[in-house]
This record gives structure tokens, C-alpha cells and sequence, in this order.
């Protein structure tokens, strides 16, 4: 269990309690309660910033999170310069996911503003209890 999200000291929450339970898209399925990533069934290793990071992106699909956000969201109450932690987060998500900043499939960097999550969730997955406002940049 070394190194997964539920075995490093502080664990940040996500953005808001999660709306569901699980969340899957193509061959990967999110349990944002038990705070695991799973590839075809299988656990993928995904340690806790960049989990909180990609449930932060999950429970807003479609929308961009701005940078402020996120960092808010994984360094609670920390005012010091944390781009290179959020930086070093996207990456482990993307490597996790088998994913690309150049040609991304599911997480999209919007300029220095921040993320979204372009993937397609399942239609019974998809998180529930607030519209989707639509983009501002799209």
C-alpha cells in the first residue's frame, strides 16, 4: 500500500464531499471515498495531492478549476508560491492516466489559468447536485 493516497500522512480534501461515490471513465474507475484510482480493475498508484487534484477536476467535468483553486484545495492555508507542487501533481496524474499535455484526452491545461477535465464519465457516474455552468473560455 506504500505511497497511495490512503498511506501518506496528510490527505487533502477534495473540493466538496463527493457527489458519488465512484466516478469512471474510459478504462478507469475513481473511488473518491476510498481515494483509489483502478485501470481496468487493477490499482494504479496515484498519491494523495494528485488524487485530490484529479477528483477536484472529476467533480467539476467540463469546467475549468482555476490553478488558485486547486492549489487552495491541496495546500490548505499555505501562502507561500506552490506552482511547482501543482506542476509536479499534473504530471503524476497524466502519467497515471497515460495521458498528455500536448494531446490530452483528459485532463486539459487552460493556459496559466488552470484545468479541466475533457474525459467522458459515464452517464450513471457523472457527479449530480449542481448544473454544469459552462466555460467561460470555450
Amino acid at each position: 500500500m506504500g505511497g497511495t493516497a490512503s498511506a501518506i500522512g496528510h490527505v487533502p480534501p477534495i473540493m466538496t464531499q463527493p457527489r458519488s461515490r465512484r466516478i469512471r471513465f474510459e478504462d478507469f474507475d475513481v473511488d473518491l471515498v476510498e481515494r483509489r484510482l483502478y485501470r481496468n480493475g487493477e490499482p494504479v498508484e496515484l498519491q494523495s495531492k494528485g488524487f485530490a487534484f484529479l477528483a477536484a477536476l472529476l467533480q467539476r467535468p467540463g469546467e475549468t478549476v482555476s490553478r488558485y483553486e486547486l492549489a487552495s484545495e491541496l495546500w490548505p492555508g499555505v501562502y507561500v508560491q506552490v506552482h511547482q507542487g501543482l506542476n509536479a501533481a499534473v504530471r503524476k496524474v497524466r502519467r497515471a492516466l497515460g495521458d498528455s499535455a500536448y494531446a490530452p484526452r483528459f485532463i486539459q491545461t487552460i493556459g496559466s489559468i488552470g484545468y479541466r477535465f475533457i474525459g467522458t464519465i459515464r452517464a450513471e457516474d457523472r457527479p449530480t447536485g449542481r448544473p454544469h455552468s459552462g466555460d467561460l473560455f470555450a
